[in-house]
């Protein structure tokens, strides 16, 4: 899921000096509950995770053939 495993390893990987591309077509999250019965969208939580990749961690692309040399 992009707001745990990828994040977290994207993150990991920048720490260690890597360049990081995402491909935001290859990964996905599910709708996540929030406290007393709310639910936070899927839809949501990738947006927001992908732009907080994009922010300072990773290049986010849309697909593989994206993918810088």
């Amino acid at each position: 899921m992009t707001y745990n495993c990828v994040s977290s390893t994207a993150c990991a990987a920048c720490d260690l000096g890597y360049g990081v591309t995402v491909v935001a077509g290859a990964m996905a999250t599910r709708d996540l509950p929030v406290g007393k019965g709310g639910i936070d969208p899927a839809s949501v939580l990738q947006t927001a995770s992908l732009a907080a990749l994009a922010d300072r961690i990773a290049e986010v692309v849309a697909a593989a053939g994206e993918i810088p040399d």
